[in-house]
């Protein structure tokens, strides 16, 4: 390639991430094809005498090689912009901290997941005492997270977490409720409305801390040209008239440099680098009405799955691993008895920022006693079946 080219340093062939439902099928005069595929006959073009080009895939994408290198040529190459290496100034997100809250009191959104671990830590870190952790034990979070919230936050946080007990009040808001954004947006509602009783024991709190990452705001339209995708119970779940003022000082970072932060901070590698797990919880996991029995399958064919990808040391290995109670039910045979059961999927995905993602190619006799465990173990289970699609054009969730 030339030096000033946008693929300058590519192989002649190289694989990238064609994800799109229209395609370009003529291009304007004065334009040159400089790359297609199989599909695209103008994968990317530029202008004869121009610095204008268009490309038809995700540079963005980890799946597409040299995306990092495309980027680094349009800036370098093609715009003349030196690139100046920029590291993440802890101090200088904890005095943004600092400054907005002032002398006001913070109430926390903590689940004990990454995210809301290291916000935490970083308000903890900018007001002290002025920051009260709070976890409302929904019933929808994996089993054993309130172990291990009284257990293990105390101890980094230096205060307790105070927890209260809602899994009755969960369950009433989501009877009936079987449209997806709708189970978000009622979560996010029934979240807040939580939080805002505790203004009655705290009326000086002015502002609610969470842990909204940038790929949160980004899958929320949070962005000006962000198409939208789903709400977040903490983004576009949100009710409009809240009255606590958000305190966010993560939204403009993406999971591994979430991560990042929590290590330079001091936070052990086992909060850090736990597996994501979504504010909605096992809701958004049961398709369809969630029911506390439907629940209690879910909650229980999770836990088989954790407990056989670290009985494995596979656990460690993947971004995120859970199941998916489905709305589908299949024949099956138990004690020379037929039945018609549910179907339990797993998903099982490696990424770096939520953003994309590859499903895992677990080794197969792993595949067999998860699924063996499942049907087994979870009462009314007929069949388990193995996602195998990436993002995109799948998200994460099923719903």
């Amino acid at each position: 390639s030339d030096f000033d080219s946008l693929f300058y340093g590519f192989p002649k062939k190289t694989s990238v991430w064609e994800s799109h439902g229209d395609t370009v099928t003529k291009i304007p005069n004065n334009f040159i094809t400089i790359a297609s595929t199989e599909s695209v006959s103008f994968a990317a073009v530029k202008h004869n005498t121009r610095n204008i080009f268009g490309i038809q895939f995700h540079p963005e994408s980890s799946h597409t090689e040299k995306g990092g290198l495309l980027f680094n040529n349009f800036i370098t190459r093609i715009c003349k912009i030196p690139l100046v290496p920029k590291k993440i100034n802890v101090e200088e997100i904890i005095q943004q901290i600092k400054e907005k809250v002032g002398e006001r009191i913070v109430i926390g959104a903590f689940s004990g997941g990454t995210d809301s671990a290291v916000a935490g830590a970083l308000v903890t870190k900018a007001i002290g005492k002025k920051f009260i952790p709070i976890y409302i034990e929904s019933g929808l979070m994996r089993q054993g997270t309130i172990k291990r919230i009284k257990r293990v936050f105390p101890k980094l946080l230096g205060m307790k977490v105070k927890i209260i007990m809602a899994k009755k009040n969960f369950l009433e808001t989501l009877k009936r409720v079987v449209d997806p954004e709708q189970k978000r947006k009622a979560i996010g509602k029934l979240y807040i409305q939580l939080f805002e009783k505790e203004l009655i024991n705290t009326p000086q709190a002015h502002f609610l801390m969470q842990g909204t990452t940038y790929a949160d705001f980004i899958h929320s339209k949070g962005t000006k040209h962000a198409a939208y995708i789903k709400s977040h119970h903490n983004v576009g779940g949100l009710p409009k008239d809240i009255k606590l003022e958000l305190l966010e000082p993560l939204k403009y970072f993406y999971t591994d440099q979430v991560r990042e932060i929590g290590l330079q901070i001091g936070l052990p590698k086992d909060v850090v680098f736990q597996q994501p797990f979504p504010g909605p919880g096992h809701a958004v996991r049961i398709l369809g009405e969630v029911t506390a029995q439907r629940l209690e399958k879910q909650v229980l064919a999770d836990a088989v799955l954790v407990d056989e990808m670290k009985k494995s040391k596979w656990y460690e290995k993947v971004f995120q691993c859970w199941t998916i109670l489905t709305n589908s039910k299949s024949t099956a045979v138990k004690g020379d008895t037929r039945f018609f059961g549910d179907v339990v999927a797993i998903r099982i995905v490696n990424s770096k920022d939520r953003m994309s993602a590859s499903w895992v190619d677990l080794p197969y006799d792993v595949l067999q006693r998860i699924s063996t465990r499942i049907v087994n173990e979870v009462p009314g289970v007929s069949r388990v079946v193995y996602d195998i699609t990436t993002k995109p054009p799948a998200t994460m969730e099923w719903e």
